[in-house]
């Protein structure tokens, strides 16, 4: 970048005083200046504070997908049983609604930290740790938090069931494509795809470190 490019961008960009805590000596300081978009700072709002009620999750670390008028999404913690959870929140009243905490059955896996993917009235999702193996669960529920199932258990770090969850689905008609951090034939992780029944599970990749790679928590593409 040219130093006159640099200086048309620095004029048409305003300085913002944005508070800060603490300087190198631990003492509070009262501001420093810092440039940024201030259509974006007036347009930022916060639409739902977890904690607002008893058991609503804690710690979403995945992306919402949306349906209409309802955002839809995970927490790792917190629910009923500090699991993690399902939840939607209505965009129009902000209000959050609990679908589902982890840990309310057995083996229904625990802490998701994927995206959902919704097909018809049905979310489809993963957990990366618990169900029968303690390594992770694909499981489906309704958009009404009806209907919860587990799908899958994943089979173990060593096991062409693969495990560990972490990235989001990848749904092409009835099929999800997803990938395994862990497990596969060579304990590197794995792809697979499972119908949205249940049945089929297959493993597509295995991962065999060098010189592909290992261990995704990314999730698959198609064109």
């Amino acid at each position: 970048m040219s130093h006159e490019q640099r200086e048309n961008i620095e004029k048409r960009t305003p300085n913002i005083e944005v508070p800060r805590r603490g300087d190198s000596e631990g003492e509070q300081t009262d501001s420093f200046s810092h440039r940024s978009c201030p259509a974006t700072i007036s347009e930022y709002r916060s639409l739902y504070s977890f904690g607002t009620i008893t058991n609503d999750g804690a710690s979403p670390v995945a992306g919402l997908i949306s349906s209409g008028n309802t955002l839809y999404g995970t927490t790792e913690f917190g629910g009923s049983n500090g699991d993690g959870t399902v939840f939607g929140i209505s965009i129009g009243s902000a209000n959050d609604f609990l679908l589902y905490s982890f840990g309310s059955v057995p083996d229904d896996g625990t802490n998701p930290v994927a995206a959902l993917v919704l097909s018809g009235s049905t979310l489809y999702g993963t957990a990366s740790q618990g169900g029968n193996n303690n390594v992770g669960t694909i499981f489906s529920i309704g958009v009404n938090g009806n209907g919860y199932t587990t799908l899958q258990s994943f089979g173990s770090y060593d096991s062409d069931f693969g495990a560990s969850p972490q990235a989001d689905f990848k749904l092409l008609g009835d099929l999800l494509y997803g990938t395994a951090s862990e497990g596969g034939a060579f304990g590197d992780g794995m792809v697979f795809r499972v119908s949205i029944n249940g049945n089929g599970f297959s493993d597509i990749y295995d991962f065999t470190n060098v010189p592909d790679g290992a261990n995704p928590k990314g999730g698959v593409c198609s064109p």
